[in-house]
């Protein structure tokens, strides 16, 4: 049964934290600001409901933006053995049902899951995808995955962050010129330093975002392959807004054009000088301001 998210509120300065039940009873945080029509935000891999936060702020002037913390990380609770796509697709779908709230905005692996929302949910009426990271074609090879399970039960998190890091693209390009045992110093030393802080409630370590990468990783890998099942999006129930930066990764732009081509009446959009850490806070080189001005807009139309 889902949970209301005024059942359990606490309110800070950046707005009010709340608990949704997902259909397994595990426990769902969800941040929530401003006013208005509801919008529910979902997250990318080595992120946490607030690395959206100054997004959501520039959104919260015109909507109600709720925050969803995905399992595994901070206040949420974790993931069931064998979690799967859908696993997270139902979460999206309670966080909705709790809200009451009838668009959503994807980013990353988040995008795929408010995309296979699109496919299953009615209450959905508005989905935003942020370059999802939908395999077209074998475009980009995902045998990496392996090796970074692995490396991860071999209780190495600083050489599977170098091979996630490296197999999906991530991180600033220059990093791929930089030798494999340098990578692991530094990751090793980040892993140390966050280790090194003092607990809180809902503080969200970064072991638990690497760890939450399995997830991600398999969700990418479900996907694979997909494309045109996202064909059957009913564009009299849910219009689709499909977003990529202009300075993006060559395989999420062929995504995001792909989806183009299978959505029906989908609006493809560029953001101009913005690459994959777009929407993300601002002192983590994101650019809000030019994610929320096309959010904006679509929600608005």
């Amino acid at each position: 049964m889902t949970k209301r998210v005024d059942q359990i509120t606490t309110t800070t300065s950046t707005g009010r934290w709340a608990g949704v039940t997902a259909a397994d009873g595990t426990d769902l945080a969800v941040l929530s600001l401003g006013s208005g029509p509801g919008l529910v935000v979902v997250h990318g891999s080595m992120q946490s409901a607030v690395s959206q936060l100054d997004l959501a702020v520039l959104l919260s002037a015109q909507h109600t933006v709720h925050l969803m913390e995905r399992r595994g990380r901070g206040r949420s609770g974790p993931y069931p053995m064998g979690a799967c796509t859908q696993t997270e697709v139902g979460d999206v779908a309670s966080v909705l049902a709790a809200t009451g709230a009838h668009s959503a905005m994807g980013v990353s692996s988040g995008a795929l899951l408010v995309g296979r929302a699109a496919l299953s949910d009615p209450a959905l009426e508005r989905a935003v995808l942020f370059e999802p990271p939908l395999i077209v074609d074998g475009s980009i090879p995902l045998d990496f995955i392996t090796r970074f399970d692995h490396e991860l039960s071999q209780g190495e998190p600083a050489a599977a962050m170098v091979t996630a890091m490296l197999g999906a693209q991530m991180g600033p390009l220059f990093l791929r010129a930089v030798p494999r045992f340098a990578l692991e110093g530094m990751c090793r030393r980040q892993l140390a330093k966050d280790a090194a802080i003092a607990d809180a409630p809902g503080r969200v370590r970064l072991i638990d975002l690497v760890q939450a990468l399995r997830q991600d990783f398999r969700i990418v890998t479900d996907e694979a392959g997909r494309l045109e099942e996202f064909g059957a999006v009913d564009p009299d129930s849910t219009r689709t807004l499909v977003l990529a930066g202009t300075k993006t990764r060559p395989y999420l732009r062929r995504a995001v054009d792909a989806l183009g081509d299978v959505i029906p009446a989908v609006q493809v959009a560029q953001l101009p000088g913005t690459n994959h850490g777009a929407t993300q806070n601002r002192d983590q080189w994101g650019k809000p301001e030019v994610v929320a001005s096309a959010v904006l807009s679509f929600l608005a139309d």
